[in-house]
């Protein structure tokens, strides 16, 4: 977990966060939203790769 990473961008633009991730056992992943998390049903491109 990053605390007190800020991301800016203009209003109604486009916003695109990568994260990879390696573990064992699986880690569950999420993205938050001023504290809150984010449906994933909002997000446009969900992929997991699992090896």
């Amino acid at each position: 977990m990053i605390n007190n990473d800020l991301i800016q961008s203009q209003l109604y633009q486009n916003v695109t966060l990568d994260c990879s991730i390696l573990s064992r056992p699986l880690a569950r992943i999420y993205w938050e939203k001023n504290g809150q998390i984010i449906d994933d049903s909002k997000m446009t491109s969900t992929q997991i790769n699992q090896t």
